[in-house]
């Protein structure tokens, strides 16, 4: 499936380079796109940073039990 969507989103956006070329397409509306894509992309990239952090808090508690764990053996 992801696949299919980024060669789905290539496609569309060849279409647009063409358009773009023919001035078929104002620069207005490519800097909408643009805009949407960069505010995507800053709240995906602080989702993912939760998330890396949020992985972190657990291993470093699963390494504390191990630790203990092997304490106590």
């Amino acid at each position: 499936m992801h696949d299919f969507m980024k060669n789905a989103l290539e496609w569309v956006l060849d279409k647009e380079e063409k358009a773009a070329r023919n001035h078929a397409i104002a620069n207005e509306d490519i800097d909408k796109q643009i805009d949407i894509l960069t505010t995507k992309k800053e709240k995906y990239q602080q989702d993912c940073e939760d998330m890396l952090h949020e992985f972190e808090h657990l291993l470093t508690r699963l390494n504390a039990i191990k630790e203990k764990n092997r304490d106590s053996a």
